[in-house]
């Protein structure tokens, strides 16, 4: 999988599974509310495309979720 970022399942209540580019070096998903604030942010495993994400503390609403892998992809997360 080459630059691009899948999310499921969306929407979701608890946890959320991110698809990516394989991380090469030290990265980070991050969660931002959609007035810019980031709200969240796990570290990804070197060598991993898939990383899980506990998002049941995330107040319910519209987020924006980056990878910092490729540093170009996002989607958008709505949490119940």
């Amino acid at each position: 999988m080459t630059n691009s970022l899948i999310i499921y399942p969306n929407p979701t209540s608890n946890q959320l599974t991110v698809q990516h580019s394989e991380a090469k070096a030290n990265s980070t998903i991050s969660i931002f509310s959609l007035n810019g604030k980031q709200v969240l942010s796990v570290y990804v495993q070197i060598g991993s495309s898939k990383t899980v994400i506990d998002v049941g503390a995330l107040a319910p609403g519209k987020y924006i979720v980056t990878d910092g892998i490729s540093n170009r992809n996002s989607a958008l997360l709505i949490k119940d």
